[in-house]
């Protein structure tokens, strides 16, 4: 990925969006550990930011932090499936409407 044209820090914000998600998600389905990864990935996005920041340097990390935070929020957007640990596509959520009962 080129970083010139933004293309490494464009995936990298998406994987921290990801990453965000799917932690929500975890603690969604009762996961406590998570709770702690969640944690331990703010600290590290901070540590980087403030890093860069005690440098004089640009501060590397406040998108990706912001994208994780938006992760973590938009997990609520979309219901979870308990058993199988998944998020129900709005697919899903049709079949299961239409099903036979």
């Amino acid at each position: 990925r080129s970083l010139k044209e933004g293309a490494a820090g464009k995936l990298y914000r998406g994987y921290a969006l990801a990453n965000g998600a799917m932690d929500m998600k975890m603690i969604r389905i009762g996961d406590a550990r998570s709770i702690g990864r969640v944690l331990d990935q703010i600290r590290s996005y901070l540590f980087t930011i403030l890093a860069f920041l005690a440098t004089g340097r640009r501060p590397l990390g406040l998108g990706a932090l912001a994208m994780y935070v938006r992760g973590l929020a938009e997990s609520f957007l979309m219901q979870v499936d308990q058993e199988r640990c998944l998020y129900i596509t709005a697919k899903q959520k049709a079949r299961r409407r239409d099903a036979p009962r």
